[in-house]
């Protein structure tokens, strides 16, 4: 979306959905960041059911009991914890308010 059409989105709306995942392996077959991929595709089915948009996922987390296999990205939980509030603030400093269910 353009920042115009996000402007009007949130004129009348305010669901915006923040998919998290992680970059870290899957097996020797299956993808890394397959937990973002399929975070990200989760919340655009639920963003079409209910209306919303889906922010551009969060896609390093804390990781570090797959630090042993190539590919994979961990941050702490430290810097995961505010990077994801710092993103929650810029969210409701445009008008989407925090979700009192989590």
């Amino acid at each position: 979306m353009t920042w115009p059409e996000v402007e009007t989105y949130l004129s009348a709306h305010k669901g915006v959905i923040l998919p998290t995942g992680s970059i870290e392996q899957h097996g020797p077959m299956g993808l890394i960041g397959t937990d973002v991929i399929c975070a990200r595709e989760i919340a655009c089915a639920a963003a079409e059911i209910c209306g919303a948009v889906v922010a551009p996922a969060l896609s390093y987390a804390p990781a570090p009991f797959n630090m042993g296999f190539p590919g994979t990205v961990s941050l702490s939980v430290d810097l995961y914890e505010e990077l994801a509030r710092q993103v929650m603030q810029g969210l409701a400093h445009h008008g989407v308010p925090p979700n009192k269910g989590t």
